[in-house]
């Protein structure tokens, strides 16, 4: 094969690859959204609802969270996202459902 031809295929490759990382943030900005949610509704009716209460309990550092939440970090993973749907009651599974819709 010519290089004229591996560079087009490459330069597919590359896109695909960043269209992936960017949908993989979006989900993860959608994600963190629909917790945050979450997290206000439950601070509603429980006071001790705060981002700190809920970072805390979840394992993971308040500026983390508050990372998560301003859009600095894209970075939530699944087993995050699960220890804070956890902390408030809620499958992730619903919240998932949340962030796509």
């Amino acid at each position: 094969m010519s290089n004229r031809k591996k560079e087009p295929e490459q330069e597919t490759r590359r896109a695909k690859r960043e269209m992936e990382r960017i949908a993989r943030e979006l989900f993860a900005e959608a994600v963190i959204k629909a917790l945050e949610e979450q997290r206000k509704e439950r601070r509603k009716n429980y006071s001790i609802y705060t981002q700190g209460y809920v970072a805390e309990k979840a394992g993971i550092s308040l500026s983390t969270y508050k990372g998560y939440v301003s859009g600095r970090s894209h970075h939530i993973d699944l087993i995050t996202a699960k220890m804070v749907a956890d902390v408030l009651g809620c499958r992730l599974h619903e919240i998932i459902e949340k962030a796509e819709h």
